[in-house]
């Protein structure tokens, strides 16, 4: 047997001999076994290490072309992503140029836009100068005051685009503000400090667009008006207590349903029973139906303790 180590990893074949071998002969097979598993050992050694070389220059190989890869997909990559930047940073500079235009664009609208209030309100004021010229110049007590009320009409178109020219959203109109400059000078239109009512003023913060803004002013204007004239004749002035002064009561505000609701009372002598809203002669009256009407709103009237008028109306409508 070839013998390395405990194992046993050969054999070699020796003829019979009926005699058998002399320990000369015995020591010189043994020596040619140990020689022959040397050998052997060195041979499955030298295998091995061609394995592993073989192996290692296959696994460097494979390496090397996983490498190459993977720099050609690197390449590619940043190939593609120096593509995509390139192109995000154009997209970039069109999006701020166009941002640059845009702004530019609406600082000119805006500039345009109130240079348009300020001059209708310009041309308003000047047509309501030559509609005060007019009824000063007529002798027709009856002609000058349907001018003196156009003109007041006309006043509250101006002071709408007179507030908007002054705000900063040449849009929407600040309405609680609008309402307290109408009524101010309605107040200053009608009887001298003292004599006219108290005026208690109750809005909410509401902004409306011009095309609802307008037709509200008009319709605050008529209503008041109508009251300052008519409500407090001297008479029942002098019958009132004096804890019980000419009171006007303005108050607007948004109902559950989203509309404007505007309420106009006056504690004076109320309307009379028989007036008919409906079929009237009063412009102003007629008036103020017509822009409810626009409006897609309601108007409603309460003749129990003075007069109380309640008006809702849509704000987003486009009259």
């Amino acid at each position: 047997p070839i013998r390395w180590s405990d194992a046993i990893v050969g054999v070699i074949g020796v003829a019979n001999r009926s005699k058998g071998y002399t320990s000369t002969e015995a020591d010189k097979m043994t020596l040619m076994t140990n020689t022959a598993a040397v050998l052997y050992e060195s041979y499955r050694r030298h295998e091995r290490q061609i394995a592993l070389e073989t192996g290692r220059k296959q696994a460097e190989k494979q390496l090397q072309l996983a490498y190459g890869e993977l720099e050609t997909k690197v390449v590619e990559r940043t190939t593609q992503l120096a593509e995509a930047n390139a192109l995000l940073e154009t997209d970039i500079r069109e999006r701020r140029t166009t941002e640059a235009r845009l702004r530019l664009a609406l600082t000119e609208k805006e500039v345009l836009l109130s240079e348009v209030h300020h001059r209708v309100k310009n041309n308003l004021q000047l047509i309501s100068s030559m509609l005060s010229l007019q009824a000063k110049s007529t002798d027709d007590l009856t002609v000058s005051q349907l001018l003196s009320e156009s003109k007041d009409r006309i006043g509250v178109m101006a002071l709408v685009h007179q507030q908007l020219y002054q705000s900063s959203d040449l849009t929407r109109l600040d309405f609680a503000s609008y309402i307290k400059q109408l009524v101010r000078h309605i107040v200053q239109s009608h009887g001298t400090p003292g004599e006219h009512p108290d005026v208690a003023i109750d809005v909410n913060e509401v902004s409306l667009s011009i095309g609802v803004a307008i037709p509200c002013g008009l319709i605050l204007h008529e209503l008041l008006t109508n009251a300052m004239r008519h409500a407090f004749p001297e008479t029942a002035l002098r019958a009132l207590k004096p804890e019980h002064q000419p009171t006007l009561g303005i108050h607007v505000r948004t109902d559950s349903s989203g509309r404007l609701m505007v309420i106009v009372s006056d504690n004076g002598i109320g309307f009379p029973a028989t007036l008919d809203l409906h079929n009237t002669n009063s412009l102003g009256l007629k008036l103020v139906r017509l822009l409810v009407k626009q409006l897609n709103g309601t108007m409603e009237i309460e003749r129990s303790t003075g007069t109380t008028f309640t008006i809702r109306v849509r704000t987003d409508v486009d009259p």
